[in-house]
């Protein structure tokens, strides 16, 4: 049993860390007590919840448990496009302000490292997206 950030730190420094909300558990006191809950509209939105859910947790606990998943119709199978940039650059955006507003070495070393991830996958849907959606982003 770990507290949230020290979770994430531990994770983000071996690059283990996996932001799907779909396998994490939460009492719904928690999500209520820290008004965490999806953006409406947002895509990758696991990319935004879970890390904010992480920097709250007082306890975490890992499970080692070995199940299969199949998922079809993901959204990261989806051909990117304009809809799924804006959502990265406000993820992007509400990582960097709450940088910017924490005084804490760890949490600014995991926004880091959540910005970097974050600007790769950013860069790859750009670069996956149609055409049309490149030359609005990069005029």
């Amino acid at each position: 049993v770990m507290t949230g950030i020290e979770f994430l730190k531990s994770e983000l420094k071996y690059d283990d860390y996996r932001m799907e909300v779909w396998d994490d558990l939460y009492r719904s006191e928690f999500l209520k007590e820290y008004n965490l809950k999806f953006e409406e509209g947002l895509l990758h939105e696991d990319e935004l919840f879970t890390p904010l859910a992480f920097l709250q947790a007082k306890r975490v606990k890992l499970i080692e448990s070995n199940k299969y998943i199949y998922r079809q119709n993901s959204i990261m199978s989806n051909t990117p496009n304009i809809n799924h940039i804006k959502s990265y650059s406000f993820i992007i955006n509400e990582f960097l302000n709450i940088f910017e507003d924490t005084s804490s070495p760890d949490i600014k070393y995991i926004l880091s490292k959540l910005l970097i991830n974050l600007c790769g996958g950013y860069e790859v849907k750009i670069f996956k997206s149609d055409r049309s959606d490149k030359k609005l982003l990069l005029n």
